[in-house]
């Protein structure tokens, strides 16, 4: 592959290799053709690394956020791209759900899939190198390389190359799973073991007996009713204890601009149950390729009792095992039970921080190892008491809790 984009200033000659940066959309423009194939020729792309969907998410940010892609030729062929972005942003230093320190640092994120290309252990070296160089050439304190798989060599090199005083330790492993869809429905409850099989079709019975035609599920797939799937999402998502960790669905312009773009593209895939008209569960997701991402979802708590977020969720994929093009779900960052229970594949990842070396990011890296020992250690205890899943409901529901008291003014809801 041979780079056709626009060179800058910022090009620099290192035996062999060329080293292009793009840090405005007219720069990028200029390497489309170079980026699609790199995606294309990168095996398990995501749509995060895409173009449209990277240009889409930055420009929603109203210039809070810096472009930052890094394009490797050496010897006048393509080797690897680099997709990232450099913003000022608070990292979370977490004891579970409790935030304990938001420390600010102007930080280089290099997005979920966003190395390309990337194919021996040689030219891993020269982007890990590349990606340190960025610390100094543009001052930034800390670069973040999201979600890497923990067997890759991109991984190992993040972890070993850096000073021992600019490194990470304690990683959060998250496990990752996807699903292979089957061919039509009756396959994926067949898939299922018979106890898990049984106790999801007598859910579904309930609540379809109980409310008969109230029930209702609209698939949002273009951009003429967005603003009804945007609101009655957030109208559910704000009393779940996503919310509550800064995690759920917004209703705002970022939001709606990201989600136009992706019905522009055809990817749009958002689901809403509703239920005497009452917005209950949504799920959010992205159909990509042969892969549907699952991207959010959640369901209101007053609605709980009734399971509509494993009715929803299962309406969705039954859906998909009639599309003929889905051929996996990716269940999307973090681990769960609903995941254990229906992947049918999984690895590790990880997240790796570099820090700059210099006085203060070091200090910010020093406070972030110790609460992440600290972490492990509080980890570690629970998992040995059995009490995890325990814990984890009991904190859910009190952050629910609280939601439902601000939501409400202050009152409890009656239902």
């Amino acid at each position: 592959m041979n780079q056709t984009g626009k060179e800058n200033d910022k090009t620099k000659l290192n035996n062999g290799w060329k080293i292009s940066v793009a840090t405005n959309f007219e720069e990028i423009e200029a390497i489309r053709t170079v980026w699609e194939q790199a995606q294309r020729e990168t095996p398990g792309s995501v749509p995060n690394a895409d173009i449209d969907r990277y240009v889409s998410v930055i420009s929603s940010a109203e210039n809070k956020i810096r472009p930052y892609i890094i394009l490797l030729n050496y010897n006048g062929s393509f080797k690897a791209m680099i997709i990232g972005h450099i913003e000022k942003s608070s990292i979370k230093l977490n004891i579970g759900y409790k935030t304990l320190f938001r420390p600010k640092l102007k930080c280089l994120s290099v997005v979920y899939g966003g190395i390309l290309g990337v194919n021996t252990t040689d030219v891993c070296a020269v982007v890990i190198r590349k990606i340190m160089d960025s610390l100094i050439q543009e001052k930034v304190d800390a670069v973040c390389i999201n979600y890497l798989d923990m067997d890759s060599s991109i991984y190992r090199l993040a972890r070993k190359t850096p000073n021992p005083l600019c490194r990470t330790y304690f990683h959060k492993i998250e496990r990752h799973w996807s699903m292979k869809i089957p061919e039509n429905a009756d396959l994926l409850y067949q898939k299922l073991v018979p106890k898990t099989r049984n106790t999801i079709k007598r859910k579904i019975k309930k609540l379809e007996k109980e409310f008969a035609d109230q029930i209702k599920i609209v698939t949002y797939r273009d951009k003429d009713r967005l603003d009804e799937a945007i609101s009655s999402a957030h109208k559910i998502s704000k009393n779940t204890y996503h919310t509550g960790i800064d995690s759920g669905f917004l209703n705002d312009p970022k939001t709606k601009k990201i989600m136009t773009n992706a019905a522009k593209h055809n990817w749009l895939w958002m689901s809403i149950l509703y239920i005497k008209g009452e917005p209950c569960a949504f799920q959010s997701g992205l159909r990509y390729g042969k892969t549907y991402f699952l991207e959010q979802l959640g369901f209101h708590p007053n609605w709980k009792k009734w399971n509509v977020g494993t009715y929803l969720f299962f309406k969705v994929l039954e859906d998909l095992c009639e599309d003929c093009t889905i051929e996996e779900l990716n269940f999307g960052f973090g681990d769960a039970q609903y995941k254990q229970s229906y992947g049918d594949k999984s690895w590790n990842e990880a997240s790796v921080y570099i820090f700059a070396p210099r006085f203060y990011p070091i200090c910010i890296n020093m406070l972030r190892i110790g609460v992440a020992a600290l972490n492990s250690i509080l980890e570690y205890v629970v998992k040995k008491s059995g009490l995890t899943n325990r814990i984890k409901r009991i904190w859910r529901k009190l952050l629910e809790k609280n939601l439902s008291k601000t939501n409400n003014g202050g009152k409890m809801s009656s239902r």
